[in-house]
């Protein structure tokens, strides 16, 4: 028993010396997690810092992720970039508070950067990649967009998200459509909340615009995908389109059809149960004709709707067409049957107030939120757009068909608005293919924005008053530098108001060597004054006469 227990402290005592030995010998029992923060994220810099306790003053590096999520398998944005920096700036700062300096990291984003909300990620590289304290966080690029300025209100009570979320149903709740129509907000949308084969159209209303009741599915049938609702209201009566297809039709062909209700509530489908607008190609083995989206303006129906049959060379995979209708019912495609964008679908309004076209929707390949302006909504520039902020959930993405909050004929009123976009856990193995086993987690996420035009008016100059004259009894000579416009019997008339009844007598101007026209006593050979000639004005009293 003795000799066990020498051997134990042996062991212990012989341990402890191992672990006490200086330099490379030394074995730690736990290493610490590095650490750092991440400071600011601007247009032009991302700023912090990172420091590993083990290492002491040797650097790391730090990977910074700018609208990418690291953690999620798969995912990549169009536009989004990664980069590694080595976090060995001098900040005198870090002196005192790690005993070390030389700790900080400093990148300057793309220059090209989306105006808008992007996302930065900050890791710091060593011991499980720890991510930085103040990370993730949002750089707004707050640069003008087609002469207006854009600003996101949070309308969450968490600052860091500005979204709330509506109608967390177990199946899937997306491409909202919206109106302000009197004192109710009406919102339709594609769900699906009894499980069933095929689409369906919910309805809800709400005070705000963002407390609503959940009224049901409204619209469509089991076996029928109806979905991508776009609803106006003219004249007392809601036009709702929509696209539909057969769940059980090989081909699944997609077409438009309109269906009108009085109360947004009961439907009745119109022009015999056939569409509005058809595929062209049936036979094109493609999505083919759908996701409406209509406003009414100047007394004319205008809608945007994706076609895919169509093969134009300019969007490969999705474009958009435009056309218009008198009645809502016989529909001409415009634009000579060409897109006017390559961006997914979405809600797209006309504000008066700013002279623009406004689109809600989600680009392709970047499964974030977008507004884009148009002046003449047929012209969509790709840097019209301001991206807005997403969620910092990196298993949240957007869908298709954003809804944008507008008035009952499809107008954005004032200056403040909200866009409403289905958005679900992320699980795209191809950007923009969404996998039905994860269909529950989709819901309509809201955000406010407000709107200011950027264009300083161009002042309107003041006028330089004219020159008084200075009228003496008889002959006076003037010499007008700016009378365009200006005639002799004007001028007489302007003379008799300043200086009382009867005070003109003559206006004559020089022709050749002698005084040719004139206008005596309001009559006579009326003539159109000159710039810088000389004319002579006969009067009976003094006076000032300004012209």
């Amino acid at each position: 028993m003795k000799k066990l227990i020498l051997l134990i402290l042996l062991f212990v005592f012989t341990s402890i010396f191992l672990f006490s030995l200086p330099g490379k010998n030394q074995i730690s029992l736990a290493e610490s997690p590095p650490f750092g923060w991440l400071d600011i994220a601007e247009p032009n810099q991302i700023f912090g810092w990172a420091y590993d306790l083990d290492i002491g003053s040797s650097p790391i590096s730090v990977k910074i992720y700018l609208d990418e999520a690291p953690s999620v398998e798969n995912f990549h944005t169009e536009g989004g970039v990664t980069k590694t920096a080595l976090a060995d700036n001098y900040r005198s700062d870090l002196c005192s508070y790690l005993g070390s300096c030389n700790h900080g990291f400093n990148w300057a984003p793309p220059a090209d950067l989306d105006a808008g909300y992007h996302i930065i990620r900050a890791f710091a590289l060593s011991n499980n990649n720890p991510q930085l304290s103040g990370s993730p966080k949002y750089l707004l690029n707050n640069k003008p967009i087609s002469g207006i300025n854009l600003n996101v209100k949070t309308i969450n009570s968490d600052p860091q998200n500005p979204y709330v979320r509506f109608f967390s149903h177990p199946s899937y709740d997306y491409a909202p459509t919206i109106m302000h129509d009197g004192n109710i907000y009406r919102m339709w949308w594609c769900s699906n909340e009894n499980l069933v084969p095929g689409d369906f159209i919910s309805y809800a209303t709400s005070t705000n615009g963002l407390d609503w009741q959940d009224h049901g599915q409204v619209l469509g049938h089991e076996g029928w995908f109806t979905c991508d609702p776009s609803v106006i209201k003219i004249n007392n009566l809601f036009y709702l389109y929509t696209t539909e297809a057969d769940v059980y039709d090989p081909a699944n062909i997609n077409n438009i059809y309109l269906y009108i209700s009085s109360d947004g509530t009961n439907w009745t489908k119109q022009n015999n149960g056939q569409p509005v607008l058809s595929c062209p190609n049936p036979n094109c083995h493609c999505y083919c004709v759908g996701q409406p989206s209509v406003l009414y303006k100047d007394s004319q129906f205008i809608m945007y709707f994706t076609d895919t049959s169509q093969n134009a060379p300019a969007c490969p995979g999705n474009a958009v067409y435009i056309a218009y209708s008198n009645d809502g019912v016989n529909w001409t495609r415009g634009n000579n049957n060409q897109p006017v964008h390559c961006h997914n679908s979405g809600e797209t309004k006309y504000s008066p107030q700013f002279k623009k076209y406004i689109l809600a929707n989600v680009k392709l390949g970047i499964l974030t939120p977008f507004l884009l302006f148009s002046d003449n909504g047929i012209n969509w520039p790709n840097q019209n757009s301001f991206r807005l902020p997403e969620s910092f959930d990196e298993n949240r993405t957007y869908s298709h068909n954003c809804g944008l909050l507008g008035t009952p004929t499809g107008l954005f009123d004032g200056d403040t608005g909200i866009a409403y976009c289905g958005a679900g856990k992320h699980d795209l193995v191809d950007d923009g293919v969404w996998n039905n086993s994860t269909a529950g987690t989709w819901d309509i996420s809201a955000v406010s924005f407000e709107l200011s035009s950027s264009i300083t008016p161009t002042p309107t100059p003041t006028p330089t008053p004219p020159p008084s004259f200075s009228l003496s009894p008889g002959w006076n000579q003037i010499i007008w530098l700016d009378v365009s416009g200006y005639t002799a019997t004007s001028a007489l008339e302007d003379i008799d108001n300043d200086c009382g009844t009867g005070t003109a007598a003559v206006i004559a101007t020089k022709k050749k060597d002698w005084w040719e026209d004139y206008v005596k006593n309001f009559g006579g050979n009326n003539f159109s004054l000159q710039n810088n000639q000389n004319y002579l004005i006969k009067v009976s009293r003094d006076c000032t006469w300004l012209p």
